[in-house]
């Protein structure tokens, strides 16, 4: 795994910009501080009279009246309610074309499909470091034991601080245990990382840390097209040790503001990744991002059909689970004709795919918008280069005769 953080206390030079400052995060609610005070007296009496309290509280409850309400009892007044989502990367404000980033690469599906901290600038990672100081500050062992997640909270899409690896992340919920699963499927928010949590190291995540959208940009490697319908395993794990933890430098090509995806060439020492790919014969050179093609393309930037698919929302999901086999399957299904082209969305008879089938349908229907909307951009421009040349050829003709007319007087 590719990880650059590093969990270091904050010095005083940058404490006064950290919004996770620790003045701040020792200003604790009064009830919040009255319930860590209670939880360290080692008291099985106490412990006990409040467990029989939650019992007789839901009893008294019908079970057809039991909702969200009923259940936020077990839920400490500051953290984050179920619904609650991170907000997105202003990245519109934050970066324009032909911005130099200095990046670590922390996750890769494909050179298409990618995740990386920057090292300077916003969103860096030494936010990140102080992010991950408070967290750790936060969910001491003191206040762990009322902190600590129920079931009725493993609930898709719900944020919350997972421990892992000695460490604390910020993490949302993307699959719903079944009754027998011992581990809880979760997403780390600032990390592209999908992972299996045990369920005692869930807990509540605070609405001081949720502030800040995830401290980490999607990426996708530029001038380079797989040699295949999709990127061999080869060439994505070529791909991930040219990058691994090694800090490097980019420079964005393009930008897709809808999904937050920085297009970006990425340098190692005197070359490019992209380069490198391509002497080792695991990629082709793309001219997709040359002046010349765009001219011929109206303006736009053609990008491969794999370079949309699997979306990373559906990587974040987990509804596109990675393997050889539903690689191939996949390839089956967005290379059909009816399907980039005439916009239909064939029906998977696996009932375990219904999730990738309902995000699929999505991105289609987004996907057709897009397509529609630049088809008439060529149609027209098209329209415009037949009525040109119709012009032309009219206005030769009509040269011609005019010449002739004066020859003949």
């Amino acid at each position: 795994m590719m990880d650059s953080d590093a969990e270091v206390e904050p010095d005083s030079t940058t404490a006064h910009t950290n919004p996770f400052h620790a003045d701040e995060m020792d200003e604790e609610p009064k009830e919040e501080q009255e319930d860590v005070n209670n939880s360290e007296e080692p008291n099985a009496e106490n412990q006990m009279n409040n467990f029989m309290h939650l019992v007789e509280a839901r009893a008294a409850v019908p079970r057809f009246a039991v909702s969200d309400e009923v259940f936020n009892v077990d839920k400490p007044s500051q953290a984050v309610c179920l619904g609650t989502e991170l907000s997105r990367p202003q990245i519109w404000s934050n970066f324009k074309l032909g911005d130099m980033l200095k990046i670590h690469v922390t996750e890769a599906y494909s050179p298409f499909q990618f995740w990386f901290h920057i090292a300077e600038g916003p969103y860096d990672i030494n936010l990140l470091g102080h992010l991950s100081f408070q967290l750790t500050k936060f969910y001491n062992p003191l206040r762990r034991a009322t902190w600590q997640l129920p079931k009725y909270f493993f609930k898709r899409g719900y944020l919350c601080a997972a421990y892992n690896q000695f460490t604390w992340r910020r993490a949302r919920i993307i699959r719903e245990p079944e009754p027998n699963d011992e581990g809880v499927k979760v997403y780390l928010v600032d990390y592209g990382r999908v992972l299996e949590a045990r369920a005692k190291d869930l807990f509540f995540m605070h609405i001081r840390f949720t502030e800040h959208p995830p401290l980490l940009m999607r990426g996708t490697l530029t001038d380079v097209y797989p040699l295949d319908l999709h990127w061999p395993a080869a060439a994505t794990l070529k791909f991930r040790e040219l990058v691994n933890n090694e800090p490097l430098h980019a420079t964005i090509k393009d930008i897709d503001h809808g999904d937050c995806i920085l297009f970006v060439n990425i340098y190692t020492g005197s070359t490019t990744i992209s380069d490198l790919l391509i002497e080792a014969q695991l990629a082709g050179r793309s001219q997709n991002y040359s002046a010349e093609m765009r001219a011929e393309n109206c303006g736009r930037r053609l990008r491969y059909l794999r370079e949309r698919l699997p979306t990373f929302d559906m990587l974040e999901t987990d509804v596109f689970q990675p393997s050889e086999e539903f690689e191939e399957q996949f390839d089956n299904i967005i290379y059909m004709p009816t399907f980039f082209q005439q916009f239909e969305m064939p029906k998977m008879v696996n009932p375990f795919r219904h999730d990738l089938q309902k995000a699929l349908t999505e991105w289609l229907s987004k996907f057709k918008c897009e397509e529609l909307c630049w088809r008439k951009v060529v149609d027209d421009s098209n329209e415009k280069i037949k009525e040109e040349k119709q012009n032309h050829v009219e206005q030769s003709n009509n040269n011609v005769a005019n010449d002739s007319d004066e020859l003949s007087v």
